[in-house]
């Protein structure tokens, strides 16, 4: 299954995962969406992340953040440029 706009998928899971209040979301892992988890980390906006092999499809697991009172670290996640 193609995906069409993997990064969009990307930051729509952790936007999920932070209002569910989650310590990890898994996504599908591509070299963009590895490079935005490293820029994620290198911030300090998540914990770390890890590509996981799989046998159809290596995943990301990213680890969220979140500040001393449980507030999330990340505010607003927006995708500014779109593909196309």
């Amino acid at each position: 299954m193609s995906l069409s706009d993997p990064i969009a998928d990307l930051l729509t899971r952790i936007r999920n995962a932070l209002r569910a209040r989650h310590t990890i979301v898994n996504a599908r892992a591509s070299g963009i969406c590895e490079g935005v988890c490293r820029v994620l980390k290198d911030e300090g906006y998540i914990e770390d992340y890890k590509r996981i092999p799989d046998v159809k499809q290596d995943f990301l697991r990213v680890y969220l953040k979140y500040g001393r009172n449980g507030e999330d670290v990340i505010t607003d996640l927006k995708r500014i440029s779109r593909p196309g």
